[in-house]
């Protein structure tokens, strides 16, 4: 299976909860692994977006990693601004989208645990419950 950067996100978000669980150890590596997957593939897709953002001479406001801010470096005119946000918007979606590495784990959950089905929905492709 291969999730798209954004697929990745999502179950990043979801690994942080789900490692807090206590479950058998088997079960526990099977995530970890995962989680270490899908935190590289997130590593990859956050360099070209670096490198994306210094092609369009934009920058990242202060405390906003988060839920970036992106402002323009350099003076530049409003025409050159808005070509250049069109141009990098396009090409974050396209990032966005992209297949990133191939994820191969399949974590065996015992019945008995009990999970929100929230956090299994972004890699419920990876879970067989036994």
């Amino acid at each position: 299976m291969k999730l798209t950067n954004n697929q990745a996100i999502l179950a990043q978000q979801a690994l942080k909860q789900i490692v807090m669980l206590e479950l058998p150890v088997k079960t526990s590596l099977e995530i970890v692994r995962l989680s270490q997957l899908v935190d590289q593939q997130i590593s990859e897709a956050m360099v070209v977006r670096n490198l994306l953002v210094n092609k369009y001479r934009l920058k990242v406001k202060a405390g906003a990693e988060a839920q970036p801010v992106f402002t323009f470096k350099d003076d530049i005119s409003e025409e050159e601004k808005i070509k250049a946000l069109e141009r990098f918007t396009k090409d974050i979606d396209e990032l966005m989208i992209a297949k990133g590495i191939e994820i191969d784990v399949v974590i065996n959950i015992p019945n008995e645990v009990n999970i929100k089905p929230e956090l299994l929905k972004p890699i419920r492709e990876c879970i067989r419950v036994q």
